[in-house]
């Protein structure tokens, strides 16, 4: 059992008047012992606080009690109220296949390109080539993901205002492989 040294309030006084309130409270260091069932302090039989020996045991005429001692868990709260509208222009998950499995409302479709691990995604509207270079995609099966690369020397089929996305290899940099992704367009 581990050992701590503590700040504890040993003893309060409070003295009501008919002018005001005063208080007085006294500290002083104290040994408590913790364990997995809380903090474990030695009280006396008027419930002062007082100190333990090196080897965590209580003076005589005091008990050990347990303090801070976790409870069960409590009720489940009340669902909370729904937060604002976000302000992602579109988002989505898409497969290894290109498959779209989810998007926003302005995600149309997903496609693998054969071209390497190349994928286009379609709007509902072409989205501006800068809004496109501001887009975040990641995945858990690759190390990296690149987006949008210049479609002139990508040699990517995909459409002017379509977000072009590439996956690569874990661990081999530069070499294509297939991969789901996720993606967001700020």
């Amino acid at each position: 059992m581990r050992t701590r040294t503590a700040v504890v309030i040993t003893a309060t006084t409070v003295v009501l008047g008919v002018v005001g309130t005063s208080a007085a409270v006294a500290t002083d260091t104290v040994r408590v012992s913790a364990g997995a069932s809380g903090v474990k302090v030695c009280l006396t039989k008027k419930n002062v606080v007082v100190g333990a020996s090196k080897k965590s045991r209580c003076p005589k005429g005091s008990k050990k009690k347990a303090v801070a001692v976790r409870g069960p868990r409590g009720l489940r709260g009340a669902t909370g109220a729904q937060g604002p509208a976000g302000s992602a222009t579109a988002y989505g998950v898409v497969s290894a296949d290109g498959t779209l499995v989810t998007g926003s409302p302005n995600v149309v479709s997903a496609r693998r390109t054969g071209t390497g691990a190349a994928y286009c995604v379609t709007f509902r509207r072409p989205l501006p080539e800068d809004r496109l270079a501001s887009a975040l995609a990641t995945s858990n099966d690759v190390a990296a993901v690149a987006i949008n690369p210049d479609r002139r020397t990508a040699r990517v089929a995909c459409s002017p205002g379509e977000l072009v996305v590439w996956t690569f290899k874990n661990g081999e940099p530069g070499v294509a492989r297939d991969a789901g992704f996720q993606f967001l367009v700020p």
